[in-house]
């Protein structure tokens, strides 16, 4: 933002400070004075407590930026010496206190406030909706300011403002949608307003009329606490003299491009914390941003990301409280007025290098409560103000290096984060002692732009400026204590050189070898390279599958891996590794070879909670681990498979496992043979159980598995369905071998059954609902007969409502695949089992699927056919 611009707002503050006496309107419960309002009390003050209210404000608009110190500092230079004349001109203070259970008349605290003959800002706050009293017969002329909270009006209550030139604030906050439709503000009245806030009021659209002239001079609007989806572009283009906009707590998703393509050179700020904007693209490259916004606060969002922002008046930009994980190095490349950035409590892990490396300065940079491992050198500006990298995953101080050399930035906080307090951070003792020695002039970044004074920061300055809070988290004897209780680690160990990330070291001088710790890392593979000398690496608590033959195991003294998903190792840690924990894992068996292995130096190994599999061919590990006496816990080494499953490997036997050649031969012949019998059997039963099924039914009159309970209580046994010009074969033939069993069935059929004078469709349904099953015998003639497809929709109609009722179909000849059917006959044909009468089996077959027929059933049908008859 420009000295001009800022003139601008002073020259604009000078002449509301010469035309208007201001007072504030407050709720409190000071004494009445005489012949002010009921429930208020009124005060005098002079115009220069305003002017100083005022600047506060601008401070708060244009921040504390040290490149516009000598401008403010010439302003407030210049008010100072016009104060004598401000404070001749008198201010009304009214404090009104209003109730919740009474209405506040306001048109009386106007008209007193007019009649006094100086300028008012009048401010009412209402608890919980208290009703204002308010009629539009009071003059607005003398008004400044006015406020009113939390209020609600009377029913019926309309309100016009005009003819006052003097307001200059509007806050109408709380109020609700209603107010908007019953109280009105002409442009006239609006012309001088330079601040207008309309917070929490649910609206979606803008209240007030945009059209001519009204607000030229607004500087601040106050829209936050609605429920707006959007920014209104209409809006921004209007009032072009804006400096502050406020759009907090909204319901914004996306930022449109007229934010960032609009040339007014007064736009100086965009609030819009607290919404669900997801990414920053009308700020992006290629877009080309012309808009003079400097201060952009995004905080509280749903953004994930980063990319390039495009060149801008950018000085500020807040997006703490989001959800981003990655930022593009080249983000803040085109920012080169950037000063202030907040990215506080995302989700970063990293930032690369170069990411504010292009910059020439920033004042400040929060990166706190992330999840940074690291934070290098290689990402910062030319210079840097202040650091925050509070509550991350730090384990060393802010740009770890054993030169102790920090670059150039006057503040670093990063307390709360996870501290190493061993000789990994021995070099932070040394560099405090050679900070602490000097008290050195640190430049601020005005100066360090403008006048050169980078050349005298000393790097021996120290910049930990909350050092005091740093706290231990390892070792576990440390953890929570101060680190500056154990500053000189160097009494602690030598540091330990190229220690493989993510893991950290530390060396023990008592067993004169240097410890790995990689342990609860997640890690899936062993590090391929360590620290010199002597080791003990433990890694336990991660997911390791398999461990390989390492060239650093030669110097191994312990290995710690408990608790992975191991199921292989190499023999390698038998010869050279004292001490080996292995339990937890997923270890069958070990390598073979070890059991030849002569001079291994192993003298301690845990292997329980292992699926160890107890075979013929394991016998060697249970001999070998009895013989070497090694192994912890040896009674926890258990076998997980059958026969000798629960048992500690010790105790298993060959004859437990059937490890005699012999008889495991026979007892497996046996067995086989057993198996490929019952396989063959099963499968020629299944492929023929049909038949099966007829050959049980014919031999021994007995219906396996398939047989219902049917239906008995009917006057046929089978209705048969055919085309007449095949009767023939149907009397002589069908009918007759169904009629001459042993226990006849009893038959319907439409040339001997059909009652006479009844319509043919009724005797045909009558027919079959007295029939337990319908037997269709199939060919072209009964294709092409509607009486005979007509019988079978009714059948098939019958079956589908009724579980126990069947349809048989005959197949009397061959019908070709391109015969017209009916197509629900044909999808019939297709999902059902049908009888061929060519077939040797048929007979069989037929009889196997016609219904059960018992002697008592046969009684019962008997007496049935007899009442069928008596009643016709």
């Amino acid at each position: 933002m420009s000295k001009l611009k800022m003139l601008n707002e002073a020259q604009l503050l000078l002449f509301l400070c010469v035309c208007i006496g201001t007072s504030t309107v407050l709720v409190s419960g000071a004494p009445q004075q005489e012949s002010c309002p009921h429930d208020c009390t009124c005060q005098t003050s002079s115009l220069w407590d305003f002017i100083e209210s005022k600047m506060k404000e601008v401070n708060t608009v244009y921040g504390t930026s040290d490149s516009l110190a000598n401008t403010k500092t010439s302003l407030t230079s210049l008010l100072e010496r016009l104060k004598p004349f401000f404070q001749l001109f008198p201010c009304l203070n009214i404090q009104c206190a209003v109730h919740d259970d009474w209405s506040f008349d306001l048109s009386e605290s106007v008209k007193y406030a007019t009649s006094q003959g100086v300028f008012v800002t009048l401010n009412v706050i209402c608890p919980r909706g208290a009703v204002l009293n308010w009629t539009d017969t009071a003059p607005y002329s003398q008004i400044a300011g006015l406020t009113v909270r939390g209020c609600a009006l009377q029913k019926n209550t309309n309100i016009s403002i005009e003819n006052t030139v003097n307001l200059i604030e509007i806050d109408f906050s709380n109020v609700g949608t209603n107010w908007f439709r019953h109280v009105t503000i002409h442009a006239q009245a609006l012309s001088n307003v330079y601040k207008l806030s309309l917070e929490n009021n649910n609206l979606t659209t803008y209240p007030l009329d945009t059209s001519g002239y009204g607000m030229k001079n607004l500087r601040w609007l106050n829209l936050r606490g609605n429920h707006f989806s959007s920014i209104d572009c209409a809006l921004l283009e209007k009032y072009d003299t804006l400096v502050d906009i406020d759009m907090d707590n909204n319901l914004i998703t996306t930022i449109p491009n007229c934010v960032t393509q609009h040339r007014s050179p007064n736009h100086a700020k965009l609030h819009l914390r607290h919404n669900l904007i997801t990414d920053l693209e009308a700020w992006y490259e290629p877009k080309r941003v012309t808009s003079s916004l400097w201060g952009l606060y995004l905080d509280y969002n749903k953004i994930t990301s980063l990319r390039r922002i495009a060149s801008c008046n950018l000085q500020i930009i807040h997006l703490s409280h989001n959800s981003i994980n990655y930022i593009e190095p080249s983000t803040f490349w085109s920012l080169k007025y950037l000063m202030d950035v907040d990215l506080s409590y995302n989700m970063l892990s990293y930032i690369e290098p170069g990411t504010f490396t292009g910059l020439p300065i920033i004042d400040k940079l929060d990166l706190s409560s992330n999840k940074l491992v690291v934070i290098s050198e290689s990402i910062l500006p030319t210079f840097l103000g202040i650091l925050n990298v509070s509550a991350n995953q730090l384990q060393h101080p802010p740009f770890h290096n054993p030169d102790y050399q920090i670059p150039p930035i006057r503040n670093i906080y990063a307390k709360d984060n996870p501290f190493r307090c061993d000789c990994t951070n021995s070099w932070l003792h040394s560099y405090l002692q050679k900070a602490n020695a000097t008290e050195v002039y640190y430049p601020s970044s005005y100066e360090f732009l403008h006048r050169g004074k980078y050349n005298n920061l000393s790097l021996s300055t120290n910049p930990f400026k909350d050092i005091e809070d740093f706290q231990c988290a390892s070792p576990a004897k440390w953890k929570d204590d101060k680190l500056l209780d154990h500053i000189d680690f160097t009494s602690v160990c030598p540091v330990v050189e190229d220690c493989p990330s993510p893991c950290y070291c530390n060396w023990d001088s008592r067993l004169n070898l240097t410890k790995v710790h990689c342990e609860n890392l997640n890690i899936t593979t062993l590090p391929s390279a360590m620290p010199k000398g002597n080791l003990s690496i433990y890694l336990q608590n991660n997911k390791l599958e398999i461990i390989t033959d390492q060239d650093y195991f030669s110097r191994v003294h312990t290995l710690v891996a408990s608790n992975n998903s191991i199921a292989k190792i190499t023999s390698r840690i038998f010869w050279y590794i004292s001490h080996v924990q292995l339990d937890g894992n997923n270890l069958k068996s070990l390598p073979q070879d070890i059991e030849s292995m002569k001079g291994h130096n192993i003298t301690s190994l845990s292997l329980s909670r292992n699926p160890w599999t107890c075979s013929c061919e394991n016998l060697w590990l249970k001999s070998w681990l009895l013989k070497k006496r090694k192994v912890i816990h040896m009674d926890s080494v258990i076998c997980t498979n059958e026969p000798v499953k629960g048992k500690p490997i010790s105790q298993v036997t060959e004859e437990m496992l059937l490890c005699h050649p012999d008889s495991y031969i026979q007892v497996a012949v046996s067995l086989g043979v057993l198996l490929l019998l019952t396989l063959i059997t099963i499968a020629v039963l299944y492929k023929y159980r049909f038949e099966v099924k007829v050959i049980l039914h014919s031999r021994f009159n007995w219906h396996p598995f398939d047989r219902d309970q049917e239906m008995t209580e009917k006057l046929y046994d089978a209705f048969i369905s055919y085309s007449s010009e095949d009767r023939l074969w149907v009397h002589t033939t069908l009918a007759p071998t169904l009629e001459n069993q042993q226990l006849p069935y009893r038959l319907c059929m439409h040339c001997r059954d059909f009652l006479p004078g009844e319509a043919i469709d009724n005797n045909i349904i009558q027919a079959i609902q007295n029939s337990r099953c319908t037997i269709l015998v199939l060919t072209k003639n009964f294709l092409r007969s509607n009486w005979c497809i007509f019988e079978f929709q009714q059948a098939h109609y019958q079956m589908i409502h009724n579980a126990h009722f069947k349809v048989i179909v005959i197949l009397k000849e061959d019908i070709p695949a391109n015969e017209e059917m009916d197509d629900d006959l044909r999808a019939y044909l297709r999902t059902h089992t049908y009888l061929e009468a060519k077939d040797k089996w048929f007979w069989k077959k037929l009889l196997y699927v016609m219904p059960t027929m018992n002697k008592n059933h046969h009684e019962r049908g008997y007496n049935l056919a007899q009442d069928g008859a008596t009643n016709v």
